[in-house]
């Protein structure tokens, strides 16, 4: 059973000591080859799952980006783990290059960003960093690639391991418990105010469901291994809809996607009470922390949706 999100490419290889002589660090990753001299005391995450990472690996960062607005820097489900520190904190989508430099770090950390190959220079220029691993797809890496990427960067392999082995201990715990779900469809779709997207079935949320023993519906199946998005009509809808239903509705109500998306009421699932509606951002997040807080909510809502 593996992690959410491990469709396309392997997860970096981390080994212990990892790379390097005399303590040295080498971390491989989709933009090149990034060398660190001794394990890094300093750390700067760019995006929310880089910081969940970190903060489970015992790492607090100096200074955190976060896309979801997080006033702390992170989110419930790691906000403990800061430990009463106050690292820098940026919610907006444009990187401070000069906030960032100002904090004197000695490891940047993008594994789970864009890959734009302009940006990372940039950040190169002020401290060694790491980027997407090799093979995932750009805010879509799987979360075994990006923990075990990260942990070989801050030198410590062994528990980045551990957190992916522990993560797939719980998930398997969660669909021993409810064999239920393996008789069943499900899908992930996202509702926002000009579309529908589906995605793949490897990629992040509908990998979790895979993972919990959900199939998933035949058209979710043919989406293309590695594509990021799929743009679903009002009129195709039915065809990427499980009997169970995960859906992120950004901020709105099952009703209001319904006025949207007329088509929306006709479904089963929908129908018949089958629809979950994500509240968090935890499996935006797709962090060994944040996965466990997400279904730790998610499948009491599904196994009670299925009783009815």
């Amino acid at each position: 059973m593996a992690v959410a999100g491990c469709g396309a490419g392997s997860p970096p290889q981390a080994e212990s000591p990892p790379g390097g002589s005399a303590g040295q660090i080498v971390v491989e990753h989709t933009l090149g080859t990034t060398t660190l001299p001794k394990r890094p005391e300093r750390v700067v995450t760019l995006t929310d799952r880089d910081t969940d990472t970190a903060l489970a690996l015992g790492v607090v960062p100096v200074g955190i980006r976060t896309l979801y607005g997080f006033d702390s820097g992170a989110g419930p489900w790691s906000q403990d783990r800061l430990g009463g520190a106050t690292p820098t904190v940026w919610k907006s989508r444009e990187l401070n290059f000069e906030g960032i430099a100002a904090l004197r770090p000695d490891l940047i950390v993008n594994a789970n960003g864009d890959a734009d190959r302009t940006v990372y220079d940039r950040l190169s220029a002020i401290a060694p960093t790491i980027g997407l691993p090799k093979g995932q797809v750009p805010y879509g890496a799987s979360t075994e690639s990006t923990t075990l990427l990260v942990a070989q960067a801050l030198g410590l392999p062994e528990q980045g391991r551990r957190l992916v082995d522990d993560l797939q201990d719980f998930l398997r715990s969660q669909a021993a418990a409810h064999p239920e779900f393996s008789r069943v469809t499900a899908s992930y779709l996202d509702v926002h105010s000009s579309g529908i997207l589906a995605y793949p079935q490897g990629h992040l949320i509908n990998r979790v469901l895979t993972d919990l023993g959900f199939g998933m519906p035949d058209m979710v199946r043919a989406i293309p291994a590695g594509t990021k998005s799929f743009d679903v009509s009002p009129e195709s809808v039915a065809g990427y809809a499980g009997q169970v239903m995960v859906v992120y509705p950004y901020d709105r109500t099952l009703a209001d996607i319904e006025r949207q998306v007329p088509t929306f009421a006709a479904l089963d699932a929908v129908r018949e009470g089958r629809v979950v509606l994500l509240t968090d951002q935890s499996f935006s997040a797709a962090s060994v922390l944040s996965l466990r807080y997400g279904v730790d909510r998610l499948v009491p809502e599904i196994a009670r949706s299925l009783q009815t």
